[in-house]
């Protein structure tokens, strides 16, 4: 009843449709019991006859029954685990193109294999989209021998595939990804098609295998975990594709100078800071001091305008982005990382000037210049499926956008068992370093507890900071970081054992399982400490989802101070206030009611990147519908 009772509390109009399911759902029950007593090939058998129905276009609402069925007694064959009621409501509902709201811990990987089965019945394809690589990987070798079982084909797309390996996996019956494999190889197909239009559309068995596309000629169904993820964060970052150019010498020169004549500018008179854009912006002052500056003779002929915006991106620079914070240096490469996910973007590179101003901080030797040749965005990319749905564990707070961007519903399903989750009391400090030191105190009495800690930082580097305060205390712990992401099974695996410290960036609140021994169980289970606020509360959700998982108990607790990098992205005026109010203050620790500082800028940074999501959203609705007004198919965008 506590699960019936949950889902009808959505909206009223909902209803109607949500007592077709729970009628279904009760029949797929009985219908999967009596499934038990068939040989595996047997099964399979009747998996074949449903995919010759759905390959006509016959299926209807008994074979969808029949299909969650067989998909339930299969799981529970080869892992024996079988779907419970609440996520047989959560198929239900993705089969009819919501986005679902499930808790961490509810199973959504296993959730995702009824509408994947649905939509692999038909021979169209599906693709089955998550946030990262590792996830793609796991899910698909947790789903590959169930789907074996039942005669559907499956594959997986990884960053080091070559085209020939990414059309096998893509002609698949379900196929794992990320959205960004997705992107960048429909962009490539775009340009081939449209570089060489004759010959493509000429017999493809006399093209050579390299130079075919490797997508399906339709974009048919696409299941997204982590949709909020995806779809909102992902988003605001177009997906770009660029081919390498020879270094621009003059250019190159430009922005060694600003470098080093940067130090001759200072804030406020020359220049002002934008910590809302993370921009800097050149005063009159200022550029009357960029004019009179003696320049280099390498310079060579240049615009006023282009000598400015290097100086703008190099003070920007020096200002706004950290190393080990928004990117890694490796292998003598800039490698970005996504401030969502805590992990690498692969290839990515910033544009406008803002790559060759961090290669000049860097003191980067050999400089490689790049030209944007394709680019599209997640929002026009998801918007190219026949069928679209996703899942998350934080939907209802951006249930609007999704709703004015996808035109996708969301919808909450209920916990399976009531949470024994815990909230201890939230700490807040003054300054970094006595944050670090209640951590190590915090730390220390739970490791004496035979607890399990999780302690959630949202960058490399405080995560680095942090390292060093408990091993200097004598506290043994693992790290994970976008910097040893390679570790993240091993590391994930061992979090949950008696008396284990982990300190993670935010990659480990997205998907990760972690599994807490019984003797920690016992004595509370996992602890999660939280210690900053991201900007945006859906990851702060996400990493304390870690914890009370499944009935488990758990607990966590935010340990905040003023120093925290919350504050960095707020203007001036803001940054001061709080400022001066931590200096008014007496002690190390600050009153409780202080917390509304901390939630007033995390939830001025979620309005914010709000509008950066409407913005894009408006600009590539217009430039759709102008090339489509002029008879011209917007099949990809370019500058």
């Amino acid at each position: 009843m506590f699960i019936v009772r949950n889902i009808l509390n959505n909206s009223p109009h909902r209803i109607p449709r949500q007592l077709t399911w729970l009628r279904e759902c009760s029949e797929i029950l009985d219908c999967a019991n009596n499934l038990r007593g068939l040989t595996d090939s047997e099964l399979k058998s009747e998996s074949l006859k449903l995919k010759q129905i759905f390959a006509e276009q016959r299926g209807g609402t008994r074979d969808v029954v029949q299909a969650f069925s067989i998909m339930r007694d299969a799981a529970r064959r080869v892992h024996q685990q079988e779907h419970y009621f609440n996520q047989l409501l959560a198929g239900r509902a993705l089969l009819d193109g919501y986005i679902i709201e499930m808790q961490t811990g509810e199973g959504k990987t296993l959730t995702a294999l009824l509408p994947a089965y649905v939509h692999a019945l038909s021979a169209r394809g599906c693709h089955v989209i998550t946030a990262n690589e590792y996830l793609a990987v796991r899910d698909h070798q947790f789903s590959k021998p169930i789907f074996n079982l039942l005669g559907i084909s499956t594959g997986v797309i990884r960053n080091q595939d070559n085209r020939n390996e990414r059309r096998v996996a893509y002609s698949r019956d379900v196929t794992y990804a990320t959205e960004k494999e997705i992107g960048f190889d429909y962009l490539k197909d775009r340009l081939l098609i449209e570089s060489e239009p004759n010959r493509m559309s000429d017999d493809e068995t006399l093209i050579e295998p390299h130079d075919r596309p490797v997508h399906r000629t339709e974009m048919n169904a696409a299941i997204i975990d982590e949709a909020d993820s995806v779809l909102i964060d992902q988003a605001r970052m177009p997906l770009i594709i660029a081919e390498a150019i020879p270094a621009d010498a003059g250019e190159v020169e430009r922005y060694r100078w600003c470098r080093e004549t940067l130090p001759k500018f200072r804030p406020e008179k020359d220049y002002l800071l934008d910590p809302q854009l993370r921009r800097v912006k050149l005063k009159p002052d200022g550029r009357s001091k960029l004019v009179l500056e003696q320049k280099s003779e390498g310079m060579g002929g240049y615009r006023w305008h282009d000598l400015q915006v290097a100086m703008e991106n190099s003070l920007t620079t020096s200002h706004y982005f950290r190393k080990d914070r928004d990117y890694l240096i490796v292998n003598d490469q800039i490698e970005i990382i996504d401030q969502n996910t805590g992990r690498v973007i692969p290839g990515r590179k910033w544009q406008h000037g803002l790559q060759l101003a961090i290669e000049m901080k860097e003191e980067f030797t050999q400089i490689e210049q790049t030209s944007t040749t394709a680019q599209t965005t997640v929002q026009l990319l998801a918007r190219k499926y026949r069928f679209l749905c996703g899942m998350t564990g934080t939907a209802k707070s951006i249930a609007g956008e999704l709703e004015q961007y996808y035109d996708l519903e969301t919808i909450q399903i209920a916990t399976r068992l009531p949470s024994k989750r815990t909230e201890v009391k939230t700490k807040l400090f003054k300054t970094r370093a006595e944050k670090c030191n209640e951590i190590r105190k915090v730390v220390q009495e739970l490791v004496e507890q035979k607890r399990a800690i999780l302690i959630g930082t949202p960058t490399v580097q405080s995560s680095l900071e942090l390292a060093e305060v408990l091993q200097s205390a004598g506290i043994e712990f693992e790290l994970l970081n976008a910097a040893n992401h390679a570790l993240e099974a091993e590391i994930i695996s061992q979090a949950g054992q008696p008396g284990q410290v982990t300190i993670a960036t935010n990659m480990a609140g997205r998907g990760t399982d972690i599994q807490v021994d019984r003797e920690v169980l016992s004595r509370g289970g996992l602890h999660v400490i939280l210690s900053e606020m991201h900007f945006s509360s859906r990851i702060d959700r996400q990493l304390i989802g870690r914890t009370a998982r499944q009935g488990e108990p758990g607990s966590y607790q935010f340990l905040l101070s003023f120093e925290d990098d919350l504050f960095e992205q707020l203007p001036i005026q803001f940054q001061k206030k709080v400022q001066n109010y931590s200096l008014s203050l007496k002690g190390t620790e600050v009153p409780s009611r202080a917390i509304h500082w901390f939630r007033s800028a995390q939830q001025k940074l979620e309005r914010e990147h709000g509008q950066s999501r409407m913005k894009m959203y408006q600009h590539s609705t217009m430039l759709q519908q102008e090339l489509e007004s002029l008879g011209l198919i917007p099949e990809f965008l370019t500058d």
